[in-house]
């Protein structure tokens, strides 16, 4: 969770420090942004073992579906999906390293449908599956 947290704060500190020659922000409206990308996050960081939609994070926040996704990904340069299985998949290697289960139940426990989905988050975050860490980390003991 800590790490997940760093990441968030690094790329809000990046985007917020960094000039940008017509980032539409205006004065004054970046504590809004702030609170609008903490309560996305919160919401998923909440919700992650469940199904989450975008339906349901746009309702939380009192804004479109189509505004929520151009918004989150203009703030956090990556889409709502890609953030949704970055908190998984950090969550499911947090359990893959703490042994709590085999693959299937790893994955399903984190909101993945299933453990392909979930090789396919592990493999565009830590660049190799949840099966090959599975089986490092399972061999190792």
């Amino acid at each position: 969770m800590r790490r997940l947290t760093t990441g968030i704060l690094q790329r809000l500190l990046i985007y917020f420090t960094t000039a940008k020659a017509s980032s539409g922000v205006i004065y004054g409206k970046v504590p809004q942004i702030v609170e609008r990308i903490q309560k996305i996050t919160m919401y998923v960081n909440q919700h992650y073992t469940q199904p989450i939609s975008l339906s349901d994070i746009a309702q939380q926040i009192n804004v479109t579906k189509e505004y929520l996704t151009r918004f989150f990904k203009q703030h956090m340069e990556m889409t709502v999906g890609e953030y949704i299985s970055l908190v998984r998949a950090q969550h499911a290697y947090e359990d893959l390293l703490g042994q709590r289960g085999n693959l299937t139940a790893i994955a399903t426990m984190n909101g993945f449908p299933s453990t392909r989905a979930l090789n396919h988050a592990f493999q565009a975050v830590y660049h190799q599956t949840a099966a090959t860490i599975y089986k490092t980390e399972h061999t190792l003991d």
